[in-house]
């Protein structure tokens, strides 16, 4: 399996280390990571971002971007740019993040989310059509925000039979968000999934940003390993499985990313690789 890490960690600790980025390259791949995913839109500003990471033995993958899927001709449009992207950088993967549900859209059993739906499903025809003549696969994930039309494993689900050409980024810690648990949701996605974000919780208050969950408590950013949830349950189920793909840790809004990527790559390397 390969390690993957998220681009904007490094950013978070280049600013708290005061560290120059491609120093922070090479401590990040000595650390066993091989992948960093970007924002496509941070490749676009950022014209020296891939040849960094490229000398740095790093490559760009599982790369994402927020969609808007507003109409047919903007979709394409943007999807045309992000796959640019993407093929610039040789990623195989691309994470499409939905736009959030607003006003009544947010009321599951309610027509106005019915037709909300619809109209996302056909925004990612669209891209994933455009990007299978990349040679590109297109991944949604279980958000973490019950204003995501994919917060749920049914939601998921409902989008990988409409949409052909479209699979699962497994998120480890954001189904405890909207309350369900990540373990039991898993072997209905197995089929799906392509790679998976590597995410633990805190539950109890370690000073970072907390997020609200749907049973009202909060749960806190944590290096991978280093939180509550179960997550040797977890990997042991995806080594039983036969998954073989690119594992990203996330941990978003950590006081201490850089902490937190030594600390996740510890404990990845000696849960993923300790049966190899």
């Amino acid at each position: 399996m390969m390690l993957g890490i998220y681009y904007e960690h490094m950013l978070a600790a280049a600013r708290q280390r005061e560290a120059m980025l491609p120093a922070l390259c090479a401590k990040v791949r000595a650390l066993g990571y091989e992948a960093v995913a970007p924002q496509a839109a941070h490749i676009v500003r950022d014209a020296g971002l891939l040849p960094m990471l490229s000398s740095a033995g790093l490559r760009a993958e599982g790369i994402y971007e927020r969609f808007l899927f507003e109409s047919k001709t903007q979709t394409a449009q943007q999807a045309a740019q992000v796959l640019a992207v993407c093929e610039r950088a040789g990623a195989q993967y691309l994470l499409a993040v939905l736009p959030m549900l607003r006003g009544g859209e947010t009321d599951r059993n309610g027509a106005l989310y019915a037709r909300r739906r619809d109209m996302l499903a056909t925004g990612l025809e669209t891209l994933c059509a455009q990007a299978a003549r990349c040679g590109i696969t297109v991944l949604l994930e279980p958000f973490d925000s019950l204003f995501s039309p994919s917060a749920h494993a049914a939601e998921l689900l409902w989008y990988f039979a409409r949409v052909e050409g479209l699979f699962c980024a497994f998120d480890t810690g954001n189904p405890v968000v909207c309350g369900e648990d990540a373990e039991k949701i898993l072997p209905t996605l197995l089929p799906y999934i392509r790679i998976v974000h590597a995410k633990d919780r805190a539950f109890c208050d370690n000073g970072m940003p907390g997020k609200q969950t749907a049973s009202g408590k909060k749960v806190y950013p944590a290096a991978v390993g280093r939180g509550d949830l179960p997550l040797a349950g977890i990997f042991k189920k995806l080594q039983q499985s036969g998954f073989d793909g690119a594992v990203f840790a996330e941990h978003f809004d950590h006081a201490d990313e850089m902490g937190a990527m030594e600390d996740s790559a510890r404990f990845l390397r000696a849960e993923l690789f300790k049966n190899a």
